[in-house]
């Protein structure tokens, strides 16, 4: 039997290689190992990067050689003032009125955090939400899965389990998760709480990058499926439209196959022919894919109504997953050239050399962070000044005039 050893820089070569082709199972095993804060966004956006790039391949081939949250407390308020009347005498309905009135009145800033951040199920309008999977995975007692909809807007707990506008929280003390009415949850500076019957409750998020909890969310979230929504349009877009090259490639392009041409011409030709060079159809898929994957999930977030509004790109761990997948395929293909100008600039004083190498070497990892930080921060702001400028329609809106008119 004989043994063919591959070097390690072919090795790479193929593994990168591998990455830019269809892969979702790969991507899924590889990333199960990351427990953090995105764990959930990391592999949903690496499935959907390889879902989309198992379409755009078939696409790029033809291309290739073708010519041109609503909060809980308006419920709970509605609740008590219908119940005054009835028990106004009674003990415990003066003790549950007593907690709703000290409730803090919910600040637009918060509200408008509420909007972009994630969240477990799809706010419609009122107190109509569409509810989604919810599975999280405790130390103590494993695996719990249920729908949303089981918290009954926030006003139930279930298995230990809170939701603080539309996002999953979980009661901290283990004695207090027998609890299963919710009068309504607030938050003291880090701190989120949820008030049942006059007892205070501390609740802790799920397990993040930046701090380990009990738990672990790997649920079916608002962005998670707006990724998957994505992945399955853009899959069948690029399908329908290979098909059409194949079928007419002798043939004018016309409807959808006409429509997205122009993109991947101008992909082709300006984009991805001009940064990479001669190799330039090996990456193709994966530029095409990434292209796409954040144009749609952008105007998806733009529609302010389900299946849209889910703030995908303006959330860190989708950028992050975006600039890794990139760092990864642009280090292991470097070529000589990429390295030389990199390490030992050609025709440059040896003096200068000793200062533009380290911040050549740094550049290798500022330039996927600060693309990752571009993209969310622009996403995040633009919805921010979106929701603060209509929010101050109901800000001014509440102000007494200060003038009588005479």
């Amino acid at each position: 039997m004989v043994i063919q050893i591959v070097p390690l820089r072919k090795f790479l070569r193929e593994v990168s290689l591998l990455m830019t082709k269809s892969a979702p199972l790969f991507v899924l095993v590889l990333n199960y190992f990351l427990v953090s804060l995105y764990l959930r966004n990391i592999i949903i956006v690496f499935f959907c990067l390889n879902i989309g790039v198992w379409g755009v391949n078939d696409l790029s081939a033809q291309v290739a050689t073708s010519t041109p949250n609503h909060t809980t407390d308006d419920h709970t308020q509605s609740t008590h003032e219908g119940e005054t009347h009835a028990d106004q005498h009674s003990p415990a309905a003066g003790e549950s009125h007593g907690v709703t009135a000290n409730k803090k009145e919910t600040s637009y800033t918060d509200m408008m955090m509420d909007h972009i951040s994630n969240a477990n199920e799809f706010h419609l309008f009122g107190h109509t939400s569409i509810p989604l999977p919810c599975i999280f995975y405790t130390k103590d007692e494993g695996m719990h899965t249920f729908m949303s909809s089981a918290f009954e807007h926030g006003h139930k707990a279930v298995k230990g389990f809170v939701l603080d506008n539309g996002v999953a929280r979980r009661i901290l003390n283990p004695a207090q998760r027998s609890i299963e009415h919710i009068d309504y949850t607030e938050r003291e500076g880090d701190k989120i709480y949820a008030f049942a019957h006059g007892e205070k409750i501390e609740l802790e998020k799920a397990s993040t990058l930046i701090g380990s909890t009990s738990w672990y969310d790997f649920s079916i979230s608002k962005n998670v499926f707006t990724m998957l929504l994505s992945a399955l349009i853009l899959c069948i877009i690029f399908l329908y439209v290979a098909s059409k090259y194949k079928k007419s490639s002798n043939i004018a392009p016309n409807g959808a196959q006409n429509f997205f041409e122009v993109f991947l011409v101008f992909l082709r030709d300006d984009v991805v022919k001009p940064s990479i060079g001669e190799k330039w159809e090996k990456f193709f898929p994966f530029v095409c894919s990434v292209f796409f994957f954040i144009l749609l999930n952008n105007l998806l977030g733009i529609v302010p109504f389900f299946p849209g509004g889910a703030n995908v790109t303006g959330n860190i761990g989708t950028t992050m997953v975006l600039a890794l997948f990139t760092f990864i395929i642009v280090t292991l293909n470097g070529t000589k050239d990429y390295w030389m100008h990199i390490l030992w600039m050609p025709g440059v004083p040896w003096a200068v050399k000793l200062l533009l190498t380290p911040i050549e070497i740094a550049g290798i990892f500022i330039k996927p962070f600060t693309l990752m930080v571009r993209l969310f921060a622009n996403i995040a702001a633009g919805h921010i000044i979106i929701l603060s400028l209509i929010g101050l329609i109901f800000i001014m809106g509440k102000m007494e005039p200060k003038w009588e008119v005479r």
